[in-house]
């Protein structure tokens, strides 16, 4: 009995030295779970401390590139701007530049000289006799002119049915006459004669049956009187055109247009 009881005790003794050994195993790996435990919030820490890093970064970011976008879009607006300015100050300077033309252009035919035919005199047809005509030069400008040359044709119209054809061109039925005139001052009036030979008895016969009729065609060239003008100044020297074509009716008792 006493051994039994023994051998129980030992057994008792040795069942609890085993369960020690296991608890304090079990403590061991408690404290080492709890160590990694702690190990693992550490890192989760830093990833969360990173996380907001990475989260800050993005959002600076975010906002750097709405400032991008900003400045971009301000710098697009003050080039377009810059076109349309740059745009509306070439306009004003062609607008300045037509101006200036037009000014330029409005001071030379301001004074320049304006030469027209005030009027011609009847002709004086005589046979054997030279054909006399008086033409009335009229200087409407404001400067003096010098004609210069060019001619004047002067015929006895050819008849077709219907009527008649101006200038003539029957073979010796025109004179030409060059004509030089200086200083014809400004706003004047001057008359020049002209002398041709005679045109033919038959010619002079048709002219005075009113069968054809006499006329005068012409183109003269004129320009700015050097002695009105210093020679620096513009239109001096310009060669200007002025062109008649008429014939006389002696009902009318004037010049009319040919056509």
């Amino acid at each position: 009995m006493a051994l039994a009881t023994l051998s129980l005790a030992v057994a008792s003794v040795y069942q609890y030295l085993t369960m020690k050994q296991q608890a304090a195993a079990t403590g061991a790996q408690l404290k080492t779970m709890q160590d990694q435990s702690e190990l693992i919030k550490g890192q989760l820490s830093v990833m969360e401390r990173q996380t907001k890093t990475m989260e800050g970064q993005s959002t600076t970011l975010s906002d750097s590139l709405v400032e991008t976008r900003k400045a971009v879009k301000a710098a697009e607006t003050q080039a377009r701007a810059s076109i349309v300015q740059a745009q509306t100050a070439q306009i004003s300077a062609k607008a300045a530049e037509k101006s200036l033309e037009l000014a330029t252009l409005s001071m030379i035919i301001g004074n320049r000289p304006h030469i027209s035919i005030a009027e011609i005199k009847p002709p004086s047809l005589a046979v054997g006799q030279p054909t006399v005509i008086d033409i009335v030069w009229a200087n409407d400008g404001n400067s003096s002119a010098d004609i210069v040359g060019d001619n004047i044709i002067f015929f006895i119209t050819s008849t077709v049915s219907g009527g008649f054809v101006c200038p003539s061109l029957d073979i010796g039925a025109f004179q030409s006459k060059s004509i030089i005139l200086a200083d014809l001052a400004p706003h004047s009036r001057h008359t020049q004669r002209l002398s041709i030979s005679s045109f033919t008895i038959e010619q002079i016969d048709d002219v005075k049956a009113r069968r054809k009729y006499f006329g005068l065609c012409g183109r003269i060239i004129y320009h700015t009187s050097i002695s009105s003008f210093s020679l620096d100044q513009i239109g001096v020297g310009e060669n200007l055109f002025f062109g008649f074509c008429s014939y006389y009716d002696p009902v009318e008792k004037t010049y009319l247009d040919c056509k």
